[in-house]
């Protein structure tokens, strides 16, 4: 298998295989598989039953609302849409029992202007 990016070379090297992770794979690809031929089946079942009418109307409805909903999103993303200012949560101070005293800064972390690390400049 491939990795998406090349190395700092510029040549794509190839993965090392690990059965692990391979078996781990293998598995759950097979329930998977698994799960959607037996949700099939049920559906061939339940759908062969049907008069062919209301096939085709099935078959009609479920592209007007997959078409339809793809098309609303791609309106969305294209369209502009009103402008909506961000919500700004209210500025409140915590609850008496909830507040922690402010921890001043050391002398070190003060501001630069306090420092007296060059008195010769002064």
């Amino acid at each position: 298998m491939m990795l998406l990016f090349p190395d700092r070379n510029g040549k794509q090297r190839e993965r090392q295989a690990n059965p692990a992770t391979d078996k781990k794979a293998f598995a759950i690809a097979k329930a998977i598989v698994k799960g959607q031929e037996k949700t099939a089946g049920w559906l061939n079942r339940r759908f062969s039953a049907l008069p062919h009418y209301a096939r085709v109307i099935s078959l009609l409805l479920f592209c007007l609302v997959l078409g339809g909903a793809s098309g609303w999103i791609l309106a969305k993303s294209a369209l502009p849409g009103p402008e909506k200012s961000t919500p700004v949560a209210p500025l409140t101070l915590p609850l008496k029992g909830h507040r922690k005293q402010l921890q001043l800064l050391p002398d070190s972390l003060a501001h630069p202007d306090q420092h007296d690390y060059l008195p010769s400049l002064k």
